[in-house]
Formats: C-alpha cells, sequence, structure tokens
C-alpha cells in the first residue's frame, strides 16, 4: 500500500482514493506491468492470508492456482493490448484464487487499467463468492431434484401461474393423456380441454386460487384427458410465493382407474358375499340337518336353527340360553366329550350316539363338531342329524338277514332229519307188519311211529319257517278264506275272547296256497288266545293297500306295489322291544316249558315270505299286539295243480320202477316198500347209474322215482335224459326240502308230481298206483 503516503502526505484527491480502497469490502490488488503486487488492501489480506507487506513485490501468480496461471497472464496480455484508458474497466470473470494456506476458492474478478503517480498499473477488484456459489450449487441441485421428481413422479403434478395458465406439466401427465408439455404450456385448461368445466375440475381450480385446498375429487375421463377411459382424481392445493401471497394452484392427478376397479370387485364381492350369507342363512334356518354354534370359552350357545330344536324335542329359545355342557345331561351320549376334544385339538370330530336329552326325547343322532375361530376367539360348530330312523332300518336289516341265515340252517337241518325220519317211519311200518296188534313189540314200535309222526311235523315247520316247503297256490279271495274260518277260529279262542271281522270291502284277489295261509291265520289266533287269557277281542281286518317308497323305505326289504292287507290284532298283555326281537325265529318262545315247540311264528313268517308277502309286529307291553301281513294283488288265476292224497295199496299192483336214490338207507326202505306191494325195483345210487340202467334194460320202465338233488347228475336232468329213449315213462321225484325246486330244476309244471320226504308206506305206494293208474285210463282211453 505504499501508493499513498501513510502519513497523510499527497494530494486531497489521492488521500481520498486510498481512504476508499482501504474501507473496501472487496479486495484490490494492483500489479505493474512485470504483474508485481504493488496495491495490496486490508480486504486482499484477510480475504489471501497474506499482509501487506508479504504481498507486495511478490508475483500475481502466488494468488492463482497453477492450472489457471497460464491463461491469466494471456487474458492480461490480451487486456494490456486494447490499450485501455484509464478508468476503464475490463469485464468480470469467474475465476478460482489461492490462499496463503494453499486451499482454493471461488472468486470474481474485475481487471482495470489506471495511471497512478506516472506509473501504468493493472488494478483487479477481487469478491470472494464461495457462498454464492454454494448458494448457486443448492439451487441447481434443488432444482435438478425437483425436476427428478417431476419426471420420476407416477402422479400427474400440474402448476398454474395466478392466471391459471399451464406453467408445469410433468411427464407423466404427458403419458396419462397423450398430450406433450409444449401443447399446453401458456394456455389455460379450457381453451385446451373445455369439458373441464363439465367435470368440475374448473370450479376447483379458482377454489384453490382463493385459498382453499380441494382434495380427492374424483371424475371419469376418457380421451383426450386420458390415454383410456377410467377415473381421475384430483387434488388441488393453493401455491404460495415467499410472502406467503397466492401466486398459483398446484394440481396432483392421480389415475384411480384400478382402483375404482377394486372397489367396485370389492362390492360386488360384498354384494355376493352378502347374498351368499342371506343364502346360507336361509339353507341354514331351512335345513333339515340341526345346526348351531357354540363359544368355545363360555361355552353358552350363539345361534341354533329349527332343526336342532325339533331334533332334540325343545324350542329353539332354550337351546340359546344352554351352555354346551349341559350336553351331559343327555344321558348315554358322549356329546360333551367330543366338544372337548373337538375344542382341544382343533380337528373336526365325527361320531353316532344314543341320546336321551333332558327334555326325554329317545334318539339316535349322527354328529359332526367343526372347530373354527372369530376375531381370535374359538367357537365350535355342531351339526347333527336324526338317525333314528336308519337305525331301525338297519336293526331291520340285520334282523332279516339273521332271519335269512337261520331259515337257511333250518332248511338244511329239516333235509336231513327227512330222509332219517323216512327210515324210521318206513321200518317201523315193516316191523308193525311182522308183529301181532297184541305183541309187546307192537306197542313200542307204535311209539316210535308216533314220535316220529311228531318230529315229521316239526321238520315241516321248520321247513315252512325257512320257505323251503312246496306250496301248491291258488288264487284266493282273501275275504273268503277268513270267512271260511269264521267257526273253527271261534272254537279256538274260546267264549271268553270276542271275535271281530271287519272285511274290505273290494278287496282284490291274491295268489297263495289256501292250506298254508288258513294255518297262518289259525296260528295267529292261537297266539293271540294264550295272550288274553282274561279274555278280550280278537280282530280280523282285510284291506286294499298301494305301498309307497315312504312306506317301503320304513319297513325294509319291502317293496311298493298294489297289496293286501290282512290285519290280526288283540288287546293282550303285548311284548316289549326284546321279544320282538326275537318272534319269528324257530323255538323262541315265551311260553313255558313243555306249552309250546316256538314253531308256531316261524312257520306264519316262512309261509308270508315263501309267498312273496312281508309281515310286520306292532306290540306294547299292557295294549295288545297287531301283525300286518301284505300279500301282492293279482289280476289273473295261476294253473297250478292242488294235490291230490294217494289212495291205500289194498291189493298186490304190477309195473317196472327205476328207483334212484342217493341216501342207500332211503333207498334201500322205498325199494323193500314197493317190491312189497308188488312192484319190480331197479336201484340206482345216482342220475349217471339210473341212465346205464335204463340203457342196459330191456323191458318197460312203467316209472321213474328219483331224488331231485344228487351229486353228479339231478334227478330231472336224468329225468329229461330218460324220456326221449322212453317218451311214454311215468316219473315221480321225491325231496326232503325243495328251496331250488322251481327255478333251478324246473319240476312242479304242469302234469308234474312230488312226494315228500319223511313218507309213510301208505303215501309212497299209493301216490306211485294213483300215477300207473291214471296212465293206464289214459293208454285205454286212447286205444278205444
Amino acid at each position: 500500500m505504499d501508493l499513498f503516503s501513510s502519513d497523510g502526505s499527497g494530494t486531497g484527491g489521492e488521500r481520498h482514493l486510498a481512504g476508499i480502497i482501504a474501507s473496501a469490502m472487496d479486495a484490490i490488488i494492483s500489479v505493474d506491468q512485470k504483474q508485481r503486487v504493488v496495491l495490496f488492501n486490508e480486504a486482499a489480506e484477510k480475504m489471501f492470508g497474506y499482509t501487506a507487506t508479504e504481498a507486495l513485490g511478490r508475483s500475481l501468480d502466488c494468488f492463482i492456482p497453477d492450472r489457471f496461471r497460464h491463461s491469466h497472464r494471456e487474458h492480461v496480455r490480451t487486456f494490456a493490448r486494447t490499450n485501455f484508458t484509464v478508468g476503464r474497466k475490463g469485464e468480470g470473470r469467474n475465476l478460482v484464487g489461492l490462499r496463503s494456506d494453499g486451499t482454493e476458492f471461488p472468486i470474481e474478478v474485475s481487471i482495470s487499467q489506471l495511471e497512478l503517480a506516472g506509473k501504468k498499473l493493472f488494478t483487479a477488484i477481487v469478491r470472494d463468492i464461495t457462498e454464492r456459489t454454494l448458494a448457486m450449487e443448492a439451487l441447481r441441485e434443488a432444482n435438478e431434484f425437483n425436476h427428478q421428481i417431476l419426471t420420476s413422479a407416477r402422479d400427474g403434478i400440474i402448476v398454474y401461474d395466478r392466471h391459471l395458465r399451464y406453467r408445469v406439466w410433468n411427464p407423466f401427465m404427458e403419458e396419462l393423456s397423450g398430450v406433450p408439455a409444449r401443447a399446453v404450456i401458456g394456455k389455460k385448461p379450457p381453451d385446451v380441454f373445455p369439458f373441464l368445466r363439465e367435470w368440475g375440475v374448473y370450479a376447483n381450480l379458482e377454489k384453490a386460487l382463493e385459498g382453499e385446498t380441494v382434495a380427492a375429487h374424483d371424475y371419469p375421463c376418457a380421451p383426450p384427458i386420458s390415454t383410456r377411459a377410467g377415473w381421475l382424481s384430483g387434488s388441488y392445493y393453493p401455491l404460495r410465493d415467499a410472502s406467503s401471497q397466492i401466486a398459483g394452484v398446484i394440481e396432483i392427478i392421480r389415475d384411480i382407474t384400478d382402483r375404482k376397479k377394486a372397489e367396485e370387485e370389492l362390492r360386488e364381492s360384498k354384494a355376493r358375499l352378502a347374498e351368499i350369507a342371506d343364502f346360507a342363512q336361509t339353507v341354514i334356518a331351512s335345513s333339515p340337518i340341526g345346526i348351531a354354534t357354540y363359544d368355545g370359552v363360555s361355552g353358552q350357545c350363539v345361534s341354533a336353527n329349527e332343526a336342532v330344536a325339533k331334533i332334540i324335542g325343545c324350542t329353539t329359545e332354550a337351546i340359546l340360553k344352554q351352555n354346551f355342557k349341559e350336553l351331559a345331561s343327555w344321558k348315554v351320549s358322549p356329546l360333551l366329550n367330543d366338544a372337548q376334544v373337538a375344542l382341544l385339538n382343533g380337528d373336526t370330530l365325527r361320531n353316532q350316539a344314543h341320546i336321551l336329552t333332558s327334555f326325554g326325547k329317545d334318539s339316535w343322532l349322527e354328529y359332526v363338531f367343526v372347530p373354527f375361530t372369530v376375531k381370535l376367539r374359538p367357537h365350535l360348530l355342531l351339526m347333527m342329524s336324526d338317525i333314528t330312523e336308519q337305525k331301525q332300518l338297519e336293526e331291520q336289516f340285520r334282523q332279516a338277514q339273521k332271519m335269512e341265515a337261520v331259515g337257511r340252517f333250518a332248511g338244511g337241518m329239516a333235509h336231513d332229519f327227512n330222509n332219517m325220519l323216512g327210515v324210521i317211519i318206513g321200518y317201523s311200518q315193516l316191523l308193525q307188519d311182522k308183529l301181532g296188534p297184541e305183541d309187546s313189540g307192537g306197542k313200542q314200535l307204535a311209539e316210535i311211529k308216533k314220535a316220529a309222526d311228531r318230529a315229521t311235523a316239526l321238520t315241516r315247520q321248520l321247513l315252512a319257517f325257512s320257505r323251503k316247503q312246496v306250496l301248491y297256490p291258488a288264487v284266493l279271495d282273501p275275504n273268503a278264506v277268513v270267512q271260511d274260518l269264521e267257526k273253527m277260529l271261534g272254537r279256538m279262542i274260546g267264549e271268553d275272547i270276542e271275535l271281530v271281522i271287519r272285511l274290505g270291502a273290494g278287496v282284490g284277489s291274491i295268489l297263495a296256497d289256501p292250506s298254508q295261509l288258513e294255518q297262518v291265520l289259525m296260528n295267529l289266533a292261537v297266539n293271540a288266545r294264550d295272550a288274553m287269557p282274561k279274555g278280550g277281542h280278537f280282530i280280523i281286518e282285510t284291506a286294499n293297500v298301494d305301498i309307497d317308497e315312504m312306506s317301503a323305505l320304513g319297513h325294509q326289504p319291502m317293496v311298493t306295489g298294489p297289496c293286501v292287507m290282512l290285519a290280526v290284532s288283540d288287546n293282550g298283555c303285548g311284548m316289549d322291544a326284546h321279544t320282538q326281537e326275537h318272534i319269528f325265529e324257530p323255538f323262541f318262545t315265551t311260553k313255558d316249558p313243555g306249552k309250546g315247540t316256538g314253531l308256531g311264528l316261524s312257520m306264519v313268517y316262512g309261509v308270508v315270505k315263501q309267498s312273496g308277502g312281508y309281515i310286520w309286529v306292532y306290540s306294547e307291553l299292557g295294549r295288545g299286539t297287531t301283525f300286518k301281513i301284505y300279500l301282492p294283488r293279482v289280476n289273473q288265476a295261476a294253473a297250478v295243480d292242488a294235490p291230490r292224497e294217494a289212495p291205500p295199496a289194498d291189493t298186490l299192483a304190477s309195473g317196472t320202477i327205476l328207483l334212484v336214490e342217493d341216501e342207500e338207507p332211503m333207498r334201500r326202505l322205498a325199494s323193500s316198500l314197493l317190491a312189497q306191494a308188488g312192484y319190480t325195483v331197479i336201484e340206482a345210487e345216482c342220475g349217471v347209474d339210473g341212465l346205464a340202467l335204463a340203457h342196459r334194460h330191456s323191458g318197460a320202465i312203467d316209472l321213474l322215482l328219483t331224488d331231485v338233488v344228487m351229486p353228479r347228475m339231478s334227478g330231472k336232468e336224468m329225468a329229461d335224459r330218460l324220456l326221449t329213449l322212453r317218451p311214454g315213462m311215468n316219473v315221480l321225484y321225491m325231496s326232503g326240502y325243495t328251496d331250488d325246486l322251481p327255478a333251478k330244476h324246473g319240476i312242479l309244471g304242469p302234469g308234474m308230481r312230488l312226494l315228500q320226504k319223511p313218507f309213510t308206506r301208505e303215501s309212497l305206494v299209493g301216490t306211485v298206483r294213483e300215477i300207473l293208474s291214471q296212465n293206464s285210463i289214459e293208454n285205454g282211453a286212447m286205444g278205444t
């Protein structure tokens, strides 16, 4: 600073200039033509970190970073060649200064050429622009950041000035509308999109311009405001300047088409769910399945439908007041334990239970417990069905199966007994012929035969039960059958029991064996008499009935169709459930020992079933019993030969008989009885042997007497083969049971005869004589 005297010497102008330089806020540095510092004010000292003493005489390069020194010198030389006059300023430039500590900082420099004290000087006014540079950089970054926001935003951003002219139209708005920013900037919305007034958008802009915020205004859109039809949501905010004055409006636009679609789908889903809930509520309310829900914590019943009340036998209101722990009051029921297990395990549990509710209803239930959660609170769903009727049907089915099994056993046993009884009866008769009536041995044989006859009666009842007896069905009028038996039934039941006959009008015909049907009614009458030791009423009714599907379902294995009902009722002692389960079983009886065989109702059951019918019993202790028999109605008569009694054999007969029987004792007995009557007998033990003997026999064979069921070849098959060789031969079948005869062996057709075992000498010889005599009469008639 030696250009001016420090002691105040110099001209007044110089002193004034020195004062200005000293007090200047900017650094003032003057250099001579060799660019050595000759002036360095206080502001320069503070800016560059040198004192004036240190700076004076230094090259200007000391204050400039190395990389800028060359360009600075060239700039000064260029400036010098311009021959600026004193006081003319050079161009301001942004450069970089270098402090004494080596740090760089941005500076702004203005260069002037002055002439002081006869010397030409270059003077630089230097300003530190660090803060301004930082501010500008921050502003640049802010502008860049704002630009990134506008560019990357997935919402439309529009800025309007205070005249509501478009100032900003971000890229997403270009994408959303398909309109470039250049087409809208500087224009007002109605000039570009006239329909915005109709949509209410322009009114919202005017509200925001008055300082009001308008948020989330939804409106439908379509091209050209949008590239696709949909929905937009606009929010409008006042734009304020630094003085909080409204300078415009900012509009944020969001494409809410997907959201609207989702909302619509949600509304539709809720509507569907509501419909489903209503439908489910209706289904639950009207369901025949009992449905109830319980709070899993408190156990309180939350809901219950009418079916639950109906199944349990109480009101819905009563159930809603219950706790599921009260399920324990349903006697013989595991429901409470199952409910607790289902809640504990969180698994569905299914079971059946026999219950006796606190309301006194005795039923079988099938139920399911399903645990579920509502708002993190455990609940329990109970679904139940009354399967009492199903259990009854199952019991009926088991009973039917049991009866079938017992029947098969009884039939097989009766067949074997028939063969043995036939031998006993036959040989007893032969021995009686040799002994006189006064002989003690003859009396003993008579007792043996009497016992065998009783055993024969028992086996016939067993055959009737097992449906293996031979029936001779005929078309019958049920009313006529009952009327014919009326007097006999009256005598059987006694005078202290009133017989009541109620015959239905126009009752249809049935196909049944008349003698067996009469036996059925008599057996039932005897049972009724025994059930009314002090007298009562015995009622027989007939009626036409049509069995529908519901009735058949409740009385399996009944089938639908027209039937005739015969009902036999009494008001006697009745039967408990256990007795009713067993009454049709052979040898089951409630009578004292020696007062009944237990085969009477078994025979009734077998005859009805073999006739294609059904029998059911209804009874209550102390109120009596009713048996209802259902037999199919028929419209046409069936041509079935009735059984005929064979005449006794008083005189010797003649003829040749081929006897085929696989049971040797029976074969020998039959051969002896026939030979004793005068017939020539050829014996064979099976069908194959019978065919061989018939081929070898050169004479006539008048009658084939054969068992039906034999090993290797049945009697029917053998008879058919022999009849092709000997067409005039007569055939008489014999069998201990006839289970498969009509269907499998084809006998009992027109003109066919069957002799049932066990037979007596009279029935065997008489039947043979009847067949051969009838054949002789027919042959004689043909000869004349």
